[in-house]
């Protein structure tokens, strides 16, 4: 297949947006891990409300539609392994009677924590549905012109329950701080397309150009053996390392570990148990690295599927501003969702491509995938159009990127950030999903 022209032109606009991008590297992100607990955690940083001060709208403009993607809020771990391989490595090391007394003391904490949490895998906790309900009044509080007279929201999730409860909680924060807002909530395979385009069950899974691949070639193994003390790190809980690990996947169980201290962030007070001594600082900030490049090998492959986003993001904005309407449009899903997402829409310099492990934290960091993390697209109209049979312009329309609560930069020219002219950033992002077209 030959390249189109407008596939040509794409790839220009694309590389110049990149070199945009190249210079917003975070070269200091490891201190920053460091220095943060919560950032250190990852995949499992429960959203932090700092209350950042949103720009005033533009003079003679004002907000009036939403689009958004946001992860599921706070949550027991989602996979039993996280509680059960701590156990069971500690468990046979009491049996074997090769435990430190720092081990046993590790042990004695985590039996009665597995005994707690047997029936809630995945379960979505208190914090999560609380995060959900305070993210929905905060938007409800920044942008109220978007959620006045005559406003409708749209909001779907993928089939996982906790995306599900998720959206309950997000839209009934709404609802309440907008009486009379009509909110239409959905769930199911129809919208996968919209929510968790990767799952094996979106009946439209695989209708678009696979990513290329990446030039990280090194495997997580590999740089996780080059970069992390195991030996040490064990023989803290175990007096024979060779045994405690024998036919075991060093690894996984040190990453469970990791998962499990950060993961209790996320349970509620009368579940939650003290782990944070279980890794030193200088540790944990490495199991940080490590497991983020995990997940850039992991989540980059899903870019193509996840471009659906990005162009169901484009089309419902189109929408709204053809038929000049107030509300918005909400997406709930996943951690490995939101991070493709944001490469593809190229957020605060996520987007280029790391060519080793090494150099991944610069340009990809999980903790912006906290639990309830949220990506919103924030439409400015002029106040004039805003008059009952007043027709609006695409090219009128001004957008800001909001990350996490915070404002956000793209690669698209603008004199005037952290607003752009919609028009630029629609032709950028036509551009992204153009990359894994069938045409």
């Amino acid at each position: 297949m030959k390249m189109s022209s407008l596939f040509r032109a794409s790839a220009l606009v694309i590389l110049s947006a990149i070199s945009l991008n190249l210079g917003a590297q975070r070269l200091n992100v490891l201190e920053e891990v460091a220095a943060n607990h919560m950032k250190a955690c990852g995949l499992d940083s429960p959203y932090i409300f700092d209350d950042p001060e949103m720009t005033p709208a533009p003079k003679g403009y004002e907000a009036f539609y939403v689009d958004h993607y946001g992860r599921h809020g706070s949550r027991y771990a989602y996979g039993s392994f996280v509680y059960q391989m701590p156990r069971n490595i500690l468990t046979r090391g009491l049996e074997e009677n090769n435990l430190t007394p720092a081990g046993k003391n590790f042990l004695d904490r985590v039996l009665p924590l597995c005994e707690k949490v047997k029936n809630r895998i995945g379960d979505l906790t208190d914090a999560g549905w609380n995060q959900q309900y305070r993210i929905a009044g905060i938007m409800a509080g920044n942008f109220p012109s978007a959620f006045g007279k005559g406003a409708r929201v749209r909001a779907n999730s993928s089939t996982s329950m906790r995306a599900a409860m998720s959206m309950s909680a997000f839209c009934l924060g709404l609802g309440q701080s907008c009486p009379g807002l009509e909110i239409l909530a959905h769930n199911g395979r129809e919208y996968l397309h919209c929510t968790h385009p990767n799952d094996d069950g979106n009946p439209y899974k695989g209708q678009r150009v696979e990513a290329k691949p990446l030039p990280c070639t090194e495997k997580v193994e590999d740089f996780f053996g080059s970069k992390f003390d195991w030996r040490g790190f064990l023989g803290r809980y175990f007096k024979d390392v060779d045994l405690a690990v024998k036919g075991r996947d060093v690894y996984q169980e040190i990453r469970s570990m990791y998962m499990l201290e950060g993961g209790m962030n996320s349970l509620d007070e009368d579940v939650r148990v003290d782990f944070d001594d279980i890794f030193t600082d200088e540790e944990y900030t490495i199991m940080w690295e490590i497991e983020n490049y995990e997940h850039m090998l992991g989540w980059y492959p899903a870019t193509h599927e996840i471009s659906a986003i990005v162009e169901d993001m484009v089309s419902t904005a189109d929408e709204h501003i053809a038929a000049n309407l107030r509300g918005g449009d909400f997406r709930f899903g996943h951690d490995h969702v939101v991070m493709p997402l944001m490469m593809l829409l190229h957020i605060d310099s996520h987007g280029p491509h790391p060519k080793t492990a090494e150099e991944t934290k610069y340009y990809f960091q999980t903790f912006y995938s906290c639990m309830a993390s949220n990506v919103q697209m924030v439409f400015y109209r002029p106040k004039k159009s805003a008059r009952p049979g007043r027709e609006l312009n695409a090219e009128d329309v001004l957008v800001k990127v909001v990350m996490n609560g915070h404002e956000a930069k793209i690669p698209v020219e603008t004199g005037n950030w952290p607003y752009y002219e919609w028009t630029a950033v629609r032709d950028f992002y036509k551009s992204v999903v153009a990359q894994f077209s069938r045409e």
